[in-house]
């Protein structure tokens, strides 16, 4: 599998970082609501047992007292009673109808964060599956460490070709500005000596026939194409 591109690996280290991070917080968030949840609710207890103690210790003082009382007083001490813990009733209703609605707002949060932890989760999940993908096998996204030496690696073999670019132009420029031209008039020359090397042979056949000798056996040259003068010409300006 082929190595993904260090942009590729840049975004995608980037972008992984990003999501561990807000999970992180995420997390940091949905562990502060489970407590203050579990504070809230462990406060009420207390509170609604203090409130039983309470009534309880006050009913039993005002049944002592109605005893000691009349028939009258003691209608009228259940009476108070009563009243008192209708009284005492109000608060508490108040109080439970406050826990009931900052029950449901704390667990409306907490649930609020558990679908962002899910959905961070699934992005994480995909962008492992993209990484994955492209051939990165060793860690799920490459460290810093990791992509400066690629980096370095790659401007080291850049800086070797540049080294051998300059090498080859200075080594052209030590050759002579004709040298070209001689090479291509020498081929020239080459060329002409084949034309009369095929001329004279000619001339010998004919010779030959009219003096009944035979004709030698020889090897005919054969010139060269000229455009291959043209195209060696180019090709010496391409190299200056």
């Amino acid at each position: 599998m082929s190595i993904p591109s260090i942009h590729n690996c840049l975004y995608l280290s980037a972008e992984n970082e990003r999501i561990r991070k807000k999970y992180k917080k995420l997390a940091r968030k949905n562990g502060q609501l489970e407590k203050e949840l579990n504070d809230f609710k462990e406060q009420f207890r207390k509170n609604e047992l203090m409130q039983t103690v309470t009534r309880s210790v006050q009913v039993q003082t005002e049944g002592k007292r109605s005893q000691s009382a009349g028939g009258v007083m003691a209608m009228s001490g259940q009476t108070s009673v009563r009243s008192q813990q209708l009284e005492s009733n109000q608060p508490r209703k108040s109080v439970d109808e406050q826990f009931e609605r900052t029950t449901k707002d704390l667990e409306k949060k907490l649930l609020e964060a558990q679908q962002k932890m899910e959905e961070l989760e699934k992005e994480n999940e995909a962008l492992q599956t993209r990484i994955n993908a492209m051939g990165v096998k060793e860690r799920i996204t490459p460290s810093k460490r990791d992509l400066m030496a690629n980096l370095q690696k790659v401007s080291q073999e850049r800086n070797q070709l540049a080294r051998e670019r300059k090498k080859f132009k200075d080594e052209l420029k030590m050759l002579d500005r004709g040298f070209f031209e001689e090479i291509e008039d020498l081929k020239y020359a080459l060329q002409q000596a084949a034309r009369l090397n095929s001329a004279y042979e000619k001339a010998l056949k004919q010779l030959c026939s009219q003096c009944g000798m035979p004709y030698p056996k020889m090897t005919t040259t054969t010139p060269p194409k000229t455009h291959k003068r043209k195209r060696s010409r180019s090709q010496a300006r391409e190299f200056r």
